[in-house]
């Protein structure tokens, strides 16, 4: 069934990760669990939409061993997608889609992100040391700030218990605790989230030793007099921790906000600023997963230099991107 619906918001969006779209008549439910588009085109198989080098979007077309790229901002000179369609709204979705996959192709699943309102639970072995590192604070809060009842509580030495008790207890201390139980518990998930993500960070350290150890193989070559080669491995250099010191820092952030004396006093802003960097997280493991692969690969006793010169350039582009605008995420 065709309605008007004065705007469509995906599961991002109602968390605050992402501006609602403005709709025109579209089929519901929405949005659909898979990117199945109605346009010959973009039901391709040789067709799919994945991050650039300077982290927008792009199309790409391959045709052998060719790649044909188009920028997702100039995608209407490449297939014809009328504005009110369901095609072009459901392409507005490709953009935050990339934030959570590295390829979107035709008929692939739709993050889950962008529909539930659940985040994905992460792994239990993260989620036991959220725990452990919440319960440390709390316990902290509470020997600082707390009644006589609770720190009792805390002198028994089994705060696993503290949790627990507070979800079904209905009066005194117990009582008190309960909706801060019920905040920590969600406060638990989300920097567990954090913590899995910042696991998930592809080798940022393995591709700066690659990058290093190249740079010596050059200059130590003396039958390879490519200036410009060496310039861009040196500029490289200079940069390529970069992507090791962001992760570092937002893990460091989010450790470092919990323990802040005001923190337990608002934790739903606490809870959204720990989603925010768990998002940057994982969009920076997707940004950076394959470039990291490519260096890898290469070995310094047989180097392709005309390929590490390609990577190289690229590298520089990526280091330059917006996604390290993560100033913004430190705000309330």
């Amino acid at each position: 069934m065709l309605i008007r619906s004065p705007e469509i918001e995906t599961g991002a969006a109602r968390r605050g990760n992402a501006a609602p779209i403005e709709t025109n008549p579209i089929a519901l439910p929405w949005p659909p669990r898979r990117f199945d588009f109605d346009e010959p085109l973009l039901r391709a198989a040789n067709v799919h939409f994945e991050r650039n080098a300077d982290a927008e979007t792009s199309l790409v077309r391959r045709i052998g061993r060719m790649r044909i790229v188009v920028d997702f901002n100039r995608l209407h000179t490449f297939v014809s997608v009328a504005r009110d369609s369901r095609d072009f709204h459901l392409l507005q979705l490709v953009p935050e889609a990339l934030r959570f996959v590295e390829y979107v192709a035709p008929f692939d699943p739709l993050p889950e992100q962008l529909w539930s309102d659940d985040p994905p639970m992460p792994a239990e072995a993260h989620l036991r040391t959220a725990t452990a590192r919440l319960l440390r604070v709390l316990a902290a809060h509470i020997e600082a700030t707390g009644h006589e009842a609770q720190k009792a509580w805390l002198r028994r030495g089994n705060y696993s218990q503290l949790f627990q008790r507070a979800s079904t207890a209905g009066e005194g201390a117990a009582a008190d605790l309960t909706p801060l139980a019920r905040h920590m518990h969600n406060l638990g998930n989300a920097h567990a989230g954090v913590i899995a993500a910042h696991a998930e960070q592809p080798n940022h350290a393995g591709m700066a030793q690659r990058v290093r150890q190249l740079l010596g193989r050059l200059r130590s070559n003396h039958h390879c007099p490519d200036v410009l080669l060496s310039q861009a491995l040196i500029a490289l250099v200079a940069q390529i921790d970069r992507p090791a010191e962001t992760v570092t820092r937002l893990l460091h952030v989010a450790e470092t906000e919990l323990w802040h004396p005001a923190a337990l006093h608002d934790m739903p802003s606490l809870i959204h600023r720990q989603r925010k960097y768990e998002a940057r997280l994982r969009e920076l493991t997707l940004f950076w997963r394959r470039t990291c692969r490519e260096w890898l690969n290469e070995r310094p006793e047989r180097p392709d230099w005309r390929h590490i010169e390609v990577l190289a350039r690229a590298t520089q582009r990526r280091l330059a991107a917006k996604v390290y605008d993560i100033e913004d995420l430190f705000e309330a």
